[in-house]
């Protein structure tokens, strides 16, 4: 019975070589996180596109390259993070559900959480940075 697919899914998971595992889990999200990554880059770089007049009434006023470098990439830095939240959120609620439909125990703790909000942060700099090397084209012109 259901009991029985349970019980062999446990024994599956206990005798699975988690090294094995974690590589080829590891590689697999990485290439899943690519598309959003460059999503992210062609998302920020439309962003700032669009808003060159406004880049203009701001250099226009006395507002320095560096200035307006800064906000794009504080911008990039928060919708990344909101992101996160919102991630760590859909995996409280997860977990809560197999925790509950399912006779496996996920072990969530803060530093998880943390790490992933960080990743967040770090996202938007290195993906931000690109966006930003086309504000200096549009400062120059």
């Amino acid at each position: 019975g259901r009991e029985e697919i349970y019980m062999d899914a446990r024994d599956i998971y206990e005798a699975a070589d988690l090294q094995e595992v974690g590589i080829f889990m590891g590689g697999f999200i990485f290439f899943i996180m690519l598309v959003p990554a460059l999503n992210l880059v062609g998302l920020n770089v439309n962003r700032i596109s669009e808003r060159s007049s406004e880049i203009g009434i701001r250099k226009a006023v006395g507002a320095t390259e560096g200035a307006i470098l800064m906000q794009f990439l504080i911008e990039s830095i928060l919708l990344t993070i909101i992101g996160a939240l919102v991630a760590v959120g859909l995996a409280l609620i997860t977990t809560t559900l197999v925790a509950r439909f399912t006779p496996l125990e996920p072990d969530l703790n803060w530093q998880t959480f943390l790490l992933a909000i960080g990743m967040g942060a770090f996202a938007g700099i290195v993906f931000g940075l690109p966006a930003n090397l086309h504000v200096e084209v549009i400062f120059r012109d």
